[in-house]
């Protein structure tokens, strides 16, 4: 079934309500979302170990 699942036609419209961020916005969200995903921040600590 073509309709079943998530497919997004990029060159077609936003869906209503899609938030639209200037590019200084963007690339500070973009910095972040690198940031954390190579240093993940668990519980607000800064410490490099992490005892598990």
């Amino acid at each position: 079934d073509e309709n079943s699942g998530a497919e997004w036609d990029v060159f077609g419209r936003m869906p209503p309500n899609t938030p639209v961020y200037d590019r200084k916005e963007l690339e500070t969200r973009l910095a972040t979302c690198i940031r954390q995903h190579e240093a993940p921040i668990y519980s607000g600590e800064t410490s490099e170990d992490i005892e598990v």
